[in-house]
């Protein structure tokens, strides 16, 4: 299971956090502080120990995972590969698209032309 969580999928800290707060008796509420520190505590923290290792080892799996993405990305753009998103227009078609802007055409019918909104006429021609 390359890419996997081993702790499995969602086990971050507020997921951890919830478990855990789950696991405490709902009885514990008018308890003194004596017996709370005595009773209450003391049988939740090996759960509690063993959760928060499953959450240190899920971060340090993600900062792993993420580490190895920078890696693969920088590869990529070493090698020319293009990233993101494609353009909508090639190269003629820009230079067109600012030509008519220049010449005075209007947003609206570029638009028309280009199959473009608005915004991306206003983005490319700027």
């Amino acid at each position: 299971r390359r890419g996997r969580s081993a702790c499995g999928r969602g086990f971050d800290s507020r997921r951890l956090h919830h478990i855990d707060n789950q696991s405490r008796p709902k009885t514990a509420f008018f308890v003194p502080i004596i017996n709370c520190l005595l009773y209450d505590c003391v049988p939740r923290f090996p759960l509690r120990s063993r959760l928060q290792m499953m959450g240190a080892f899920a971060q340090f799996e993600r900062s792993m995972i993420r580490e190895r993405q920078r890696q693969g990305i920088s590869a990529a753009k070493a090698k020319g590969k293009h990233m993101g998103r494609p353009s909508e227009l090639n190269a003629k078609q820009m230079k067109s698209l600012k030509a008519k802007r220049k010449a005075g055409v209007t947003v609206r019918e570029l638009q028309d032309e280009f199959d473009l909104s608005h915004a991306s006429v206003y983005r490319l021609t700027a």
